[in-house]
């Protein structure tokens, strides 16, 4: 569940997201430690010949420990959210390592490589799209494939639509949905 929550947040964000999360980790952390120490503290009252313990009522420190947990567990969470957008990271540069020089690999072909269901390859790719990690990329929902424009815009064949709504004409690429570059209305055809 946490990886379909942070795999949604735009790769340009990670670094800032993760140093955030690591800067409340410790923050939480340091008051949930002192907050247990607040929990567990004894008072010692000296006197000119006695010296005496005090020992506060649970109730009284009570408070400490629920904040502590509180403290700790919310240390814990942005530890865990920050490791999960480091491993994203990693996972992003793996793709980019297998599609690269490629014109069009199908999706199906990266999730047998990725260990992963063709519907997370391209939620993944998808966000490194729209993030700019990878440029001159669109995913072909139709054909279930990742295609390069710039490779394979040579081979890929073109056609001329006229748009429904304004009736010009745009070309498009086959298999590619576009939208009129005038009205930007979506293209059928």
């Amino acid at each position: 569940m946490l990886d379909k929550i942070v795999s949604k947040v735009p790769v340009k964000y990670h670094s800032a997201l993760r140093r955030g999360l690591l800067f409340v980790a410790f923050f939480a952390g340091d008051f949930g430690l002192l907050f247990f120490i607040g929990f567990t503290e004894e008072k010692e009252e000296t006197g000119l010949l006695i010296k005496k313990t005090i020992y506060h009522p649970l109730s009284e420190r009570l408070g400490y420990l629920a904040g502590s947990i509180v403290l700790i567990i919310i240390a814990l969470i942005s530890l865990l959210l920050a490791w999960k957008i480091t491993t994203i990271g990693g996972r992003f540069k793996k793709y980019i390592g297998m599609i690269q020089g490629v014109d069009r690999i199908e999706l199906q072909r990266l999730s047998e490589m990725t260990n992963s269901s063709p519907r997370e390859v391209a939620d993944d790719l998808q966000n490194m799209i729209d993030s700019e990690f990878i440029e001159n990329y669109y995913i072909d929902y139709k054909n279930e494939m990742l295609v390069n424009r710039s490779l394979a815009s040579k081979q890929l064949k073109k056609i001329s639509v006229k748009c429904q709504q304004c009736g010009a004409t745009n070309e498009v690429i086959v298999g590619m949905s576009e939208r009129c570059e005038y009205c930007d209305s979506p293209l059928v055809y």
